[in-house]
């Protein structure tokens, strides 16, 4: 008996992407059979520092939850490794056109959902690095975990509310119950990482007359 199970040995050399492509259909595809997964200090609390009042001292306040970050490491020794490299991540993994967004990447690797990591972007497109003696190509991707950022408020739909009554204040409600509906998704998920249970299992709701300005 191991530590992982032998469904989680037999996929830990994998790890298996779904992203688009130019035309905006979902593509799923994997390393080849070699890669190694690393995140070494998991998913960090964010905490900062700051100088009391007189003589107190300093004082932690907590700021949530960070993103985990780390590598996936492909050291490629055989043609099948190159061809399943050059169909997947060659293709799929490359930095954007100028001009075009970096895509959000879904992943699948047993050391990853084991800390909550579903999603992540990559931090630059590795050239790779040959070693001679081995007749190894090793190619190493440096990533870091993806969560999405909370809904805001524009201006204008602010703005708006002596401009149009009624309807701008209702338009700015259903904002700000769109700002706490994330907001509780958001702790709910990263309650998962810590704890791996959810304080809730169905979707919350924030009533209309709920909303106070």
């Amino acid at each position: 008996m191991t530590f992982w199970s032998e469904a989680e040995l037999k996929a830990m050399s994998v790890v298996e992407f779904e992203t688009t492509d130019a035309k905006g259909k979902k593509v799923t595809f994997r390393t080849p059979p070699c890669a190694k997964v690393s995140c070494p200090d998991g998913t960090p609390l964010v905490w900062n520092t700051q100088q009391g009042l007189g003589l107190s001292g300093a004082v932690s306040r907590f700021g949530g939850i960070g993103l985990a970050k780390g590598s996936i490491t492909l050291p490629m020794g055989t043609a099948a490794h190159r061809q399943l490299f050059d169909e997947g991540c060659r293709k799929y993994l490359a930095a954007p056109a100028q001009g075009q967004p970096a895509k959000i990447l879904t992943v699948k690797h047993p050391r990853l959902a084991r800390i909550g990591v579903t999603q992540i972007k990559l931090m630059g497109e590795p050239a790779g690095d040959w070693d001679e003696q081995k007749q190894i190509e090793t190619v190493v991707y440096q990533w870091e975990a993806y969560r999405k950022p909370l809904p805001t408020l524009s201006s204008a739909t602010t703005a708006g509310q002596t401009k149009d009554g009624p309807k701008a204040k209702n338009d700015v409600n259903a904002g700000y119950r769109a700002v706490i509906i994330s907001g509780m998704e958001t702790l709910n998920d990263d309650y998962f990482r810590l704890t791996g249970k959810r304080i809730f299992t169905q979707p919350p709701a924030v009533a209309e007359g709920s909303v106070r300005q």
